[in-house]
């Protein structure tokens, strides 16, 4: 609720991560606003070596997301996740969830590194404590896992000095999303409506999977993953691979090629590296990207090029073809394609069988989708403002997997090509955000 109030968690803020982030920091800190301070809250500051007196703790104030001015950079603002008062104790909480920290170019009197977001908060709250003679602040980084941000608690250290040139030793601090578990976790003397709302919050924090550290692995699910790579290894892999032999073969003699003649990869969608985002690390599809060779010419092979995409959806188990252009970024959709949605709502309102989609390469991230029967101009402004990172608009179509045939395939592609070919609109859209070159298709 209280990221909804600040405004946190509207969709046309900030990325998904971020909106996910939020959420956590409202469930987590939210529920210790309204939890007896000297059992929770007086925990969580123990935890970072913050000991406060309990009738200190009775009387003191947990803010989200208040914003402060950074005196030593004139015109900028920060607005730390969470702020703890108690008595003359500030304590600063910056939240983390899969987003990294933010750091902020130095203008030339600060020197020549990167400001970081800690450093700034610090500086913010350090003026407002020396104007009241309160000691300095203290900012603790909230992370998922068990390993200490080294790195960025380093450089808030180098970095604050070049706000702060007096600033003591130790103002920064780390603090485990697991750790904050625990202190609501093991909390005694809790009113059977605060246990509540601290097993409430802790159910949100195990969804999100920063409940807990490693205990034990579960061997039943890790030999079904095993298994189920051995099958894939040595059974599906190598009928997939005779299947796009077979189909690249007749797209071919379509004037169809690899979206990148040079390079005839294989896309594999959801094969994620990022240690932070373990749901992403799965092989959720894998196929080939395409291009006639009679569409609009796309400049250099640069990833915000569109491409067809065929491809078999593991997630969702079914054989896929989408024309899949990548996002431009919000600001150049927003004013390049917008003057272009009610001719393409009209186009696609014609096109039986296809569906729109606003997603991302993750197949368990958030995704937008309509029949493009059902296509208005507002949905495509709203989609065009969701084109955020890795984001994608797609026109696509499926057919089940035991159906299947090279033929089918191609036919099905072949489709597309043509409904495509019926959209003007949607090239002169690329076109204008320099993502095709002119002229648009004939056939």
């Amino acid at each position: 609720m209280l990221a909804i109030l600040a405004g946190k968690l509207d969709p046309a803020a900030g990325t998904v991560s971020d909106r996910s982030e939020d959420a956590l920091t409202d469930a987590v800190f939210g529920a210790i606003r309204h939890l007896p301070y000297r059992r929770v809250l007086g925990a969580v500051l123990a935890a970072v070596g913050v000991p406060v007196d309990p009738e200190t703790l009775d009387r003191a104030r947990v803010e989200l997301w208040p914003s402060y001015q950074v005196p030593q950079l004139p015109g900028m603002r920060v607005e730390p996740d969470v702020v703890v008062t108690a008595g003359t104790t500030v304590v600063v909480f910056e939240a983390k969830y899969t987003s990294p920290f933010s750091v902020y170019p130095a203008d030339g009197p600060a020197g020549g590194e990167p400001l970081h977001q800690l450093a700034a908060q610090y500086a913010a709250l350090r003026t407002v404590t020396a104007a009241r003679g309160w000691p300095d602040p203290v900012v603790v980084a909230v992370t998922v896992g068990a390993i200490r941000p080294k790195a960025d608690l380093e450089l808030a250290e180098r970095s604050v000095r070049q706000l702060v040139p007096d600033v003591g030793a130790g103002r920064f601090r780390w603090l485990p999303w697991h750790r904050i578990a625990t202190c609501l976790d093991t909390a005694d003397g809790l009113a059977p409506h605060e246990r509540c709302l601290a097993d409430d919050a802790l159910r949100f924090m195990e969804s999100r999977e920063v409940r807990e550290v490693f205990h034990r692995l579960d061997l039943a699910a890790f030999e079904q993953v095993a298994a189920a790579q051995r099958t894939a290894i040595g059974q599906l892999y190598p009928q997939l691979r005779l299947f796009f032999d077979s189909f690249t073969a007749a797209l071919q003699a379509e004037r169809v090629d690899y979206s990148t003649p040079a390079w005839k990869g294989m896309q594999f969608a959801g094969a994620s590296t990022s240690v932070s985002r373990p749901a992403e690390w799965a092989r959720a599809a894998v196929g080939v990207a395409y291009w006639p060779g009679y569409w609009p010419k796309r400049p250099g092979t640069s990833s915000k090029t569109p491409s067809i995409l065929a491809f078999f959806d593991f997630y969702d188990p079914a054989f896929e073809v989408s024309l899949t252009v990548p996002s431009p970024n919000v600001a150049v959709a927003m004013e390049r394609w917008q003057p272009h949605a009610a001719a393409l709502a009209h186009e696609l309102a014609t096109l039986h069988g296809y569906d729109v989609v606003v997603d991302n390469p993750d197949p368990t991230g958030l995704r937008v989708q309509v029949a493009a029967g059902d296509i208005h101009p507002a949905w495509l402004i709203d989609a065009f403002g969701r084109l955020t990172g890795s984001s994608r608009l797609r026109l696509r179509r499926r057919t089940e997997l035991d159906s299947l045939t090279v033929q089918t395939a191609r036919d099905l592609f072949l489709d597309l090509c043509a409904a495509a070919g019926r959209c003007p609109s949607l090239w002169a859209m690329t076109t204008a955000s320099g993502q095709t070159e002119r002229p648009f298709p004939t056939g």
